[in-house]
């Protein structure tokens, strides 16, 4: 989640870009970022978040749990040899 938080931006300037394909288009990262932040603001680099938490926050507890209940059974029954793991 918090890895989420931190990159969005990310996804705000690529889908940008993406979209200002063509002659409006921006030169770079730095340049639609700025353009962005003068123009709409800063809060608009968050615009959307919340969608994107109600997608990673259940797919994270998805995983963890996954991740757990895998290395349970491992523990459980698996051996090497005499050596459990």
């Amino acid at each position: 989640m918090t890895a989420s938080v931190l990159t969005y931006p990310h996804e705000v300037i690529r889908s940008r870009m993406m979209d200002a394909r063509g002659a409006s288009s921006a030169g770079n990262v730095f340049t639609m970022a700025s353009r962005i932040i003068k123009e709409e603001g800063w809060r608009t680099m968050y615009k959307g978040l919340h969608v994107s938490l109600v997608r990673v926050v259940p797919n994270c507890c998805i995983t963890f749990m996954t991740y757990e209940l895998i290395l349970r059974w491992a523990r459980d029954n698996m051996k090497y040899g005499e050596e459990e793991l």
